[in-house]
């Protein structure tokens, strides 16, 4: 199985669904200077991550991701609270 979290999480489907690496990366610099993100400073990314990597996931991602990625990648999504300084505890993902 290929595992990840955060951005190891998108590693891990790019790996598994065999998309070319320089071609990501190209793509993902494309959108964030089409954003603006290089000119907002420490804010470069507020408010349009979400978007940018919904609209990056659909353009790199074959049709059949979910089938070829379908028991080979592991993905953990845990919310966080807000307005309260996260609290992280280690966890396996044996015990999930």
């Amino acid at each position: 199985p290929v595992v990840g979290a955060s951005a190891g999480a998108l590693a891990a489907t790019i790996g598994a669904t065999g998309v070319d690496v320089p071609t990501a990366f190209e793509l993902a610099a494309s959108l964030a200077e089409r954003s603006g993100a290089w000119e907002r400073g420490a804010w470069g990314l507020v408010g349009v991550w979400g978007p940018m990597i919904r609209e990056w996931l659909d353009e790199l991602l074959p049709a059949d991701a979910d089938e070829q990625c379908r028991g080979r990648v592991h993905i953990l999504v845990k919310r966080a609270p807000r307005l309260r300084a996260p609290r992280f505890e280690p966890l396996l993902l044996s015990d999930y």
